[in-house]
């Protein structure tokens, strides 16, 4: 039976694309790097999954893609690329400034709370993360916070999880339940490390064949009815 959750944070508790819009353009504008068109703020984030799949495989380090990416989308739009450490350091300023909650999260971990333990698992930037955490409202709810970087280690790495159940001080990985959008870190990250999971999964991709997916939510709120489920088969 669950009795601790560990949620991700981007695309599963907080929809990251509305505040990187609004960031970036904050950035043009910050920076005096002309008019910052839709179809700039559209390109964007297949550049960003592109250098993030990367940092995952092991290809490049944090610190590689943070400024590699806005160097890419900076050359792409004819942009000064040299501008980039300054881009990137005013849109992680920026990026927590406006919060758009995925419907349901917040209610849901309203809910829980002391019910179950719950922590937030990110691999995001604690300087952005932070200032989300806060005026989101989840640092308040949740019973703690681990982010990559203060951790040593990244989702899907095995030790991210040993380190975080170590501190929280659980010896059950049955009772744990590891909750995320992403199949390469989230789920796979749960796989490595042994513990059940749910695929946060709102568009209804294709499940995947070589991964291990113990339930699969199309609505954030829906964790509530694996937790009742849970409790009626001990009873």
């Amino acid at each position: 039976m669950t009795r601790i959750i560990l949620w991700d944070l981007d695309n599963t508790l907080l929809d990251p694309r509305p505040p990187e819009r609004l960031a970036i353009r904050k950035c043009f504008k910050d920076l005096d790097l002309g008019e910052c068109t839709d179809e700039m703020l559209d390109a964007y984030p297949a550049i960003n999954n592109k250098w993030w799949t990367m940092c995952e495989k092991g290809e490049k380090t944090k610190d590689e893609i943070l400024v590699g990416r806005f160097q890419e989308f900076l050359s792409v739009f004819g942009r000064p690329v040299d501008k980039a450490p300054e881009f990137l350091a005013d849109y992680m300023d920026s990026l927590g400034d406006n919060i758009f909650p995925i419907p349901g999260a917040l209610d849901t971990l309203r809910f829980l709370k002391g019910k179950v333990k719950q922590y937030i698992l990110t691999n995001g930037v604690w300087a952005s993360q932070r200032k989300k955490l806060c005026n989101s409202g989840v640092i308040d709810i949740a019973d703690g916070v681990f982010v990559s970087e203060d951790v040593g280690f990244e989702k899907p790495e095995k030790e991210i999880y040993d380190k975080v159940l170590d501190i929280i001080g659980c010896t059950d990985r049955s009772e744990i339940l590891m909750v995320g959008d992403s199949l390469t870190t989230d789920i796979q990250g749960a796989n490595n490390a042994g513990i059940p999971c749910c695929w946060f999964n709102p568009m209804h991709k294709e499940k995947p064949s070589d991964l291990r997916i113990d339930y699969e939510i199309d609505e954030i709120s829906k964790v509530l009815s694996i937790i009742n489920l849970q409790q009626e088969n001990m009873n």
